[in-house]
């Protein structure tokens, strides 16, 4: 296989050798289901490439072989009252409700049971103007210098990145540029909320990095220990509301028992991001961690911190219209995968995958 110059060059390109150069370049940090694809890789289907390709053929070719596999990670999201099956390939799923995630965890929520990343009907496209997207979350001890999230973003990219996918978001990760909107930032100390806005086409230059609008929850409502009004030591719903009654906005709840705290954000960015929003985006569950993350967490975490690494839990995800009547998910819900050991333990009436 010889490599001739990315504009204009050609891969040489035959058999084995194509697939261990794709081995090799295919890890994303923190991307689970990427490398946890590559050791079940179609050996026959993966030297069938033809002998010679253009530098882009064969990026997209290498893309595909190495995503195309099934993982049999059903995760359940309950739509307007009826429970839907999607896919969260290789993630760890308790009962098809629960998604347990720990650091360098990534995953992409799938229409279908795959995980190439470059094609839009791959994916459960979630368009939430209109409706509330709501969970029970368990935190089990992830505090300063753990980043736990979930967020939208306006994937596939295309070309693939640096990484080898089709992933994008707002910090251009792998050079690829994209909409994106974080449903959550959050450690035992902090939760934050940010919508974060690119331009047409999206670049580097025009990408809302530090984003707006931004809403945060610290120290006194949200953290550690019961004086605090979220005790982020149990388990907490979670809901966030795309509010369209007389302007674009966000309403963002946190209930735990009878306790609630709650706040509203909308501006022109936001109202910016609504058509993207409506069209559809890709939602991601992620864990990574960070020496400093004094952005989210100050002033309960100083630098450095290090990350206790404990996985934690999502459960119960509901997406529902705005007004309509439907059952939604209670903290006490998960109070039973919690265990000394394990958040998430194995039953015989909810086997983990």
């Amino acid at each position: 296989m010889a490599y001739q110059g990315a504009a204009v060059g050609t891969f040489h390109c035959k058999g084995l050798p194509c697939l261990l150069w794709c081995f090799a370049n295919r890890t994303r940090r923190g991307h689970t289901a990427f490398k946890k694809a590559s050791p079940k890789l179609d050996l026959k289907a993966a030297t069938a490439a033809p002998p010679l390709l253009h530098a882009d053929e064969f990026k997209s070719w290498c893309v595909e072989a190495l995503q195309t596999n099934k993982s049999s990670a059903a995760f359940q999201i309950n739509e307007d009252g009826v429970w839907n099956t999607y896919f969260l390939p290789y993630a760890r799923i308790c009962d098809q409700r629960t998604l347990e995630y720990g650091i360098g965890d990534k995953f992409f929520l799938m229409k279908h049971d795959t995980t190439y990343t470059c094609s839009a009907e791959n994916f459960k496209m979630l368009q939430l103007p209109g409706k509330t997207f709501s969970a029970t979350i368990y935190l089990n001890g992830a505090g300063c210098g753990c980043n736990v999230g979930f967020y939208l973003v306006a994937m596939p990219a295309w070309p693939p990145g640096d990484f080898s996918d089709c992933y994008c978001d707002a910090n251009c990760e792998g050079e690829n540029c994209c909409n994106e909107f974080d449903l959550n930032n959050m450690n035992t100390h902090a939760l934050q909320v940010t919508n974060h806005l690119c331009g047409d086409p999206p670049t580097r230059w025009n990408c809302s990095a530090n984003g707006s609008p931004v809403m945060r929850f610290t120290t006194a409502l949200f953290g550690p220990g019961n004086a605090n009004t979220i005790d982020t030591e149990h388990p907490f719903n979670y809901s966030v509301q795309f509010r369209e009654t007389d302007s674009e906005s966000v309403l963002v709840t946190v209930q735990q028992g009878e306790k609630v705290i709650s706040n509203t954000m909308a501006n022109s960015a936001l109202s910016s991001m609504w058509p993207q929003l409506s069209r559809g985006m890709v939602l991601v569950f992620d864990y990574w961690e960070s020496i400093d993350l004094t952005w989210l967490d100050a002033p309960s975490c100083q630098v450095p911190s290090y990350c206790s690494g404990n996985k934690v839990q999502v459960s119960n995800v509901h997406i529902t219209t705005n007004g309509l009547n439907t059952t939604l998910p209670t903290a006490h819900s998960v109070q039973s995968w919690h265990t000394a050991t394990s958040p998430c333990t194995a039953t015989a009436a909810a086997p983990c995958t």
